[in-house]
């Protein structure tokens, strides 16, 4: 394969790496909050009234869950795979068309863009809101020295009515964070690599031009030294033609031969003088 479609098959490697993420994002997530009455942990709070009762979880709105799962569905799994796919074609094709390789980075750079900055988003929210739970299980009076220990903490629901258990939300939404920090950094050098090989094909693209319009101008002053040099010629030859008619004596001694009379009074005249 061509060393010029090297990044063309890393890009590629990325947008797969994005698809698994995807999933690694969303059923972790779904699965948490699934164990959780199908509610929403992140950004929840621990509360306890008495140290005999069970600790009471006051859970969150739903969209900060809904959305990192939304975006991980559409962006990550079905956007990436297509594009992977894509890729995977254009590199087929590339092998009998390399031009076709420079003809398809635009529109991704701005969907990749948007898809880097969406996952920041929520990554984010997962991180900060996962944070604030964890905090709230470790605060006093019910403390616990690590998040991961209260995984088995038994707990009151939906104002008492509903009792259970965490289960493994720790193990869940820490999977989900990190597959969605390492699904951001993929999206951001998807958008450097884009923008990458954009400039570089633009440089290609200007390159030629440039050669063309140069050798245009050579070609222009050549032609312009050369109809100098043609005028100059030109010039040379009829002074030197009008000197030769104004200082030749050879028409005045052969008149001078014919008829010798007009000469010798004109001689002869000056002399007297």
């Amino acid at each position: 394969m061509a060393v010029s479609d090297l990044q063309l098959v890393v890009n590629t490697l990325l947008y797969f790496s994005i698809f698994v993420c995807g999933f690694v994002i969303s059923i972790p997530l779904g699965v948490a909050n699934t164990e959780a009455s199908a509610t929403c942990l992140l950004y929840s709070t621990i509360t306890v009234s008495d140290f005999s009762t069970r600790p009471t979880i006051n859970f969150s709105r739903r969209a900060n869950c809904n959305f990192p799962i939304y975006v991980s569905v559409v962006g990550c799994i079905f956007y990436a795979l297509g594009m992977g796919i894509y890729n995977l074609y254009t590199i087929y094709k590339s092998q009998r068309d390399p031009p076709v390789v420079s003809q398809m980075y635009v529109l991704p750079i701005i969907l990749n863009t948007l898809g880097a900055f969406l996952m920041f988003i929520c990554s984010c929210i997962i991180s900060v809101g996962f944070k604030q739970f964890c905090d709230s299980l470790m605060d006093k009076p019910y403390k616990y020295f690590r998040c991961s220990r209260a995984q088995a903490l038994d707990i009151v629901a939906d104002g008492g009515k509903q009792t259970g258990s965490l289960k493994h939300f720790y193990t869940n939404i820490n999977i989900t964070q990190t597959a969605s920090w390492i699904c951001t950094l993929c999206w951001v050098l998807l958008v450097v690599s884009g923008i990458i090989r954009f400039v570089r094909d633009r440089r290609h693209q200007i390159r030629p031009r440039q050669d063309l319009d140069h050798g245009a101008i050579i070609e222009e002053e050549i032609d312009t030294e050369a109809h100098h040099e043609a005028l100059s010629k030109v010039v040379e030859e009829s002074s030197s033609e009008t000197t030769s008619k104004m200082y030749d004596p050879l028409p005045v001694l052969e008149g001078a031969m014919r008829n010798p009379l007009p000469w010798f009074e004109t001689m002869w005249k000056i002399v007297n003088v």
